[in-house]
């Protein structure tokens, strides 16, 4: 009898690891995509802004002219695309996908996000973006 109480208390305990663990990348995942977004300013181009909707559409803007648009999203580890680089654990992407004449796939990786900043590496090329929340929400 003690012997199954104490297999049932371990199955329950390896089960519950396992969705706390399971659960933990795309709550995370969820949160970043909730918290970024939103309109955002560039910082070091106050002309550049690029728009994530909660639809999962964006759209980039350059002095008042929309310049792309697509969709966006964010993965992790445990939900990543094929990749051109290796995914980071416990790190967050955004992903922009355009299909205008052809499709293009641009990833960064969210190396700072707060109510009023975002701080893209974009991966394919270098470089980071920052930007400023231009609205609240």
């Amino acid at each position: 009898m003690k012997n199954s109480i104490l297999w049932v208390v371990v199955v329950a305990v390896v089960a519950g690891g396992y969705w706390w663990y399971a659960t933990q990348d795309s709550a995370q995942t969820e949160d970043t995509s909730l918290a970024i977004a939103g309109t955002w300013r560039s910082i070091d181009d106050s002309a550049f802004v690029r728009e994530l909707r909660p639809d999962g559409t964006f759209a980039d803007w350059h002095g008042g002219e929309m310049v792309d648009d697509g969709t966006w999203g964010v993965f992790s580890k445990k939900n990543a695309p094929e990749t051109s680089f290796p995914v980071e654990e416990n790190a967050v992407y955004l992903q922009l996908t355009t299909e205008h004449d052809h499709v293009d796939v641009m990833s960064f990786k969210v190396s700072k996000h707060t109510a009023e900043e975002l701080e893209l590496v974009y991966m394919e090329r270098g470089g980071v973006l920052k930007f400023m929340r231009v609205e609240s929400r």
